[in-house]
């Protein structure tokens, strides 16, 4: 998929303007971002003293930490789905996402896709453990070995049926964490992998593992850390077949991830922050002290005297270790954080409901520069803002309904709250001085006459999770998941009046919703269109199904076109004729929600789309109908045998006539003007980093992601695999003296090449 996000664009820019294609086009496109606000950090590994590896919504960014100070994105690629671990294998990384595992290497300052591993229906990935080229991924229900010899084309190796999240590695012995009711921990035998037995299990107490629960191995011991259980076990695991229980001790919260620098163990506690436990004694373990890390502690790792931690909405963080007892804070990457949820805007100025950061208010006078001005501190965690002429209306989970004055932009604060701690607010409407709020635990409908003391009127009570709301004046139009959409009128809040219930489509369910005069679009798994002229009876329009429109978590309307967000893109839809929808283009503005409710939101407003990306942060776009191509496969990195053929090639679609150009290395390729590029003899000349340049005649271009080709000096029968035939015909050109075996093309077939191929067998090149 195309990406243009925050520096990288502008570094992108600078190679278009270099390729002699101008950027001046990409202005007037619909995929060019504006501006981005906040963001945040999920996943983190070190990888060098100067390089680490972190997870910024559904981007993989390369930081250069040469100065932990003030760490800087050097690097930048995009995952198909959330992340859910990350390991560092020296000159790359290893990523378990959402539909699988992705192999990326690290070539300068770049982040080169090296090999996936996605199972027959892309099942999601939840741990890994690695002993490179070996991989041990966890997955719904099974444990797989996956061989990344050939990281291009890797193999299943062998697997063990099992749901398991967390995965640890202790030479020949797997410790798997089971993710589903009493929280166990599995020794699997895994020196064979075509035969995994189990040697033992040992029950840890009744948490129940999660997506993201943490096995971390140091020596003889486990430190297992079930998701959301905020305990940690410790078990002696010396003998795989009878693990031993040595002590355990509770977090100060949920307990995401862990890093061991002996006597000293790291715990990110989420809210907690981060945590320093000595653990000279497995058996006693003892707090040294606790770092309020101002945001959601995730994810950490340690190398030298570094500490990294991603802390969510808090941003990437370094802590340097000289008193490894006491971290000390060196830097943070994030100078916006946050968990962006939803935006509003009220002349230039950019609200933001940033989740446990609050409501945070920009300058957006300069779309492409946008300036934090203020900091509103909701309570909980803010999910939805809506602006009703001074007031700032916030969604605020837990916290309720927090009405915020903007009388003074510059200076805004809280006149009142309604704190209905049993509500969890997920979104609101206004009409008048009448809210609705809604969330997981029913609905409530609030007068805010007096903005200072706002009060409660009547309930609103449906089966199912209420999502999402819109109005149209005293009809509200509620989105409750698979109770399909329920309309209210309001105009007595203290006695709502039921209007309608409307089942979906088979199969769907209304997680998002949308109003665009009397049509209203309810989102996930496809997009349900209806009609609501007559709101006591909605009219069936028409279905926008999965395969177009995503299972979208967001939508938004302008005129004709429909915009449904979803993990992975945002679908610009013609709904002109909603029985037949069709897909216009995809924005790469991907909605990470990490599987968290309410989900992350999209607005539409005036000319511009808003897009909150949660970690991500808050994208904006022109609305506009002329459109770039849009690439639907990247070129993947290839592995081939000298004097061997290979192939890059990319996948893209465009409403006006489409073009390509390829550059080796960032220079133009001549005749390299088709969809692929064949390299027909690939030797050091050849070998290097493509790309290639889509255009079209409306918007300029769009440049790919980077492909690493390279040579393999040990695949000498051009198969693409490593094997006891490419060491027979080497040998047969050794003994006959053909120069085909002339590995260093130094006009000699001598010992010299024997030894280059001998390496490169070896080390399965």
């Amino acid at each position: 998929m195309s990406r243009f996000v925050g520096s990288w664009r502008r570094a992108a820019r600078v190679a278009f303007m270099s390729l002699g294609l101008g950027g001046s086009a990409l202005a007037q496109c619909g995929d060019d971002v504006l501006a981005i606000v906040g963001g945040g950090s999920v996943a983190t590994v070190a990888v060098s003293s100067t390089r680490a590896v972190h997870v910024r919504g559904l981007y993989l960014e390369l930081l250069d930490v040469s100065n932990a100070n003030s760490p800087t994105v050097v690097g930048i690629a995009t995952l198909p789905a959330p992340a859910r671990d990350l390991v560092s294998i020296g000159g790359g990384v290893v990523v378990a996402t959402g539909d699988g595992v992705r192999v990326y290497d690290i070539v300068g300052d770049n982040l080169l896709l090296a090999g996936t591993y996605e199972p027959a229906g892309s099942p999601a990935a939840y741990g890994l453990a690695v002993d490179w080229p070996i991989v041990y991924a966890t997955f719904e229900n099974e444990v797989r070995v996956v061989d990344f010899t050939l990281p291009s084309a890797p193999i299943t190796a062998g697997s063990f049926t099992g749901s398991y999240a967390g995965v640890g590695l202790n030479g020949g012995t797997l410790l798997v964490e089971a993710r589903y009711g009493t929280d166990r921990l599995v020794s699997l035998d895994v020196s064979d992998a075509t035969d995994i037995n189990e040697l033992d299990s040992l029950t840890l107490g009744s948490f129940g593992g999660g997506y993201s629960s943490r096995v971390r191995m140091l020596g003889g011991y486990a430190y297992v850390a079930p998701e959301y259980s905020g305990v940690v076990s410790i078990v002696d695991t010396s003998n795989p077949g009878d693990l031993v229980m040595l002590g355990s001790f509770s977090g100060g919260g949920d307990v995401r991830d862990l890093s061991l620098n002996y006597p000293y163990l790291y715990v990110a506690a989420g809210v907690a922050g981060l945590e320093t436990w000595n653990m000279t004694a497995p058996e006693f373990p003892t707090k040294v002290g606790t770092i309020n890390t101002s945001g959601y502690a995730m994810d950490l790792s340690v190398l030298g005297t570094r500490l990294y931690l991603s802390d969510r909405e808090g941003g990437f963080r370094v802590y340097t270790l000289s008193n490894p007892a006491s971290p000390t804070a060196a830097g943070t990457r994030l100078t916006a954080p946050g968990y962006a949820r939803d935006v509003a805007i009220t002349g230039s100025t950019l609200l933001v409901a940033d989740g446990q950061a609050g409501l945070r208010f920009f300058n957006n006078s300069t779309p492409s520069a946008p300036t934090l001005m203020t900091t509103v501190d909701t309570g909980d965690e803010a999910q939805r803002v809506v602006i009703a002429g001074t007031l700032a209306l916030v969604a605020d989970g837990r916290g309720g309904l927090v009405v915020v004055d903007i009388s003074n932009i510059n200076a805004p604060f809280i006149r009142g709250i309604y704190d209905d701690l049993t509500i969890d607010a997920w979104d609101l409407a206004v009409n008048g001085n009448t809210v609705c709020v809604v969330g997981a635990h029913g609905g409530r409908v609030i007068d805010i006459t007096s903005p200072g003391a706002p009060t409660k009127r009547s309930d609103l009570a449906i089966s199912d999770y209420m999502f999402g709301v819109v109005n149209s004046g005293s009809t509200f139009y509620i989105a409750a998941s698979y109770a399909g959409m329920n309309v209210y009128n309001l105009a007595n809040p203290s006695a709502p009046v039921l209007l309608s219930t409307t089942n979906l489509h088979p199969g769907s369910q209304a997680r998002s919703i949308a109003r665009s005069g009397t049509t209203i679009y309810l989102g996930q798994n496809g997009v349900n269109v209806l009609g609501v002229a007559n709101p006591s009876a909605p009219a069936w329009l028409g279905f926008v199904a999965q395969s177009l429109a995503g299972s979208p978590d967001a939508l938004g309307v302008s005129g004709s076109l429909l915009y449904a967000g979803d993990f992975a893109f945002t679908s610009v839809i013609d709904v002109a004729t909603p029985a037949f929808p069709s897909v216009k283009f995809k924005l790469d503005t991907e909605l990470t929600t990490f599987f968290e409710s309410p989900f992350a939101n999209l607005r539409v407003i005036g000319s511009r789309l808003y897009v909150c990306d949660t970690t991500g942060g808050v994208h904006e776009y022109p609305i506009t109908s002329q459109l770039p191509p849009y690439i639907w496969a990247q070129p993947q990195s290839v592995v081939a045998g000298l004097h061997c053929g290979a192939t890059v090639s990319v996948s893209a679609s465009s409403a006006t006539l489409i073009g390509y150009q390829w550059y080796r290395n960032d220079q133009l390729i001549p005749g390299a003007t088709q969809s692929s590029y064949v390299i027909g003899d690939l030797t050091d000349q050849t070998a290097g980093v493509y790309q290639c340049v889509v255009s079209n005649t409306t918007c300029g271009g769009v440049l790919s992601e980077k492909a690493l080709v390279r040579l393999c000096l040990a695949d000498i029968d051009c198969n693409g695999f490593i094997n006891g035939d490419d060491y027979d015909v080497f040998a047969d050109f050794f003994e006959s003296g053909s120069t085909d075996g002339d590995l260093n093309e130094d006009g000699f077939l001598n010992g010299d090449d024997f030894d280059i191929f001998a390496g490169a067998f070896e080390s399965g090149c």
